[in-house]
C-alpha cells in the first residue's frame, strides 16, 4: 500500500525526512557526477550530470531539492511497509536512497526515446 496523500503532507512537513532526502540527493549527485556512459545514451548522461551539478550548487531547501522530497516520496519504493501511518522517521535511509535515484531520469528531463 502506498502511502497516501494526507501522510505524504505529514511527511513533507518533517524537517528529519527533508534533511535526510537533501542528503541523499546530494548523495547521488556526487556519484553522478563521476559516473561513465557505460549502457546509457549520450544525452541521458549529460542530462544527468547537469542535474547532478545543479543540485550541488543549490542549498538543500530550494525549489530543487524539494521536487525531489516530493517525486521520491510518491516513488513506487517508498510503500506500506515504511510510512502509511505518516510517521517520517520509519522511512529508511535505504528507501530514501533507492528513492531518489529511481526518480533521477525523470527529474532530469530523460525521455524514453533518450534512454537504452
Amino acid at each position: 500500500m502506498a502511502i497516501n496523500y494526507t501522510n505524504q503532507e505529514v511527511i513533507l512537513d518533517d524537517a528529519q525526512y527533508t534533511s535526510r532526502c537533501s542528503a541523499a540527493v546530494a548523495s547521488a549527485a556526487l556519484a553522478i557526477l563521476g559516473e561513465a556512459i557505460g549502457a546509457m545514451t549520450q544525452i541521458q548522461t549529460d542530462k544527468r550530470q547537469a542535474l547532478a551539478a545543479r543540485v550541488l550548487g543549490e542549498a538543500s531547501g530550494s525549489r530543487l531539492h524539494q521536487a525531489f522530497w516530493r517525486a521520491a516520496l510518491a516513488s513506487v519504493g517508498m510503500t506500506g511497509s515504511t510510512a502509511t501511518d505518516g510517521a517520517p522517521g520509519s522511512i529508511s535511509d535505504a528507501e530514501i536512497d533507492t528513492a531518489v535515484t529511481s526518480v533521477w531520469d525523470d527529474v532530469a528531463g530523460v525521455l524514453t526515446a533518450e534512454r537504452p
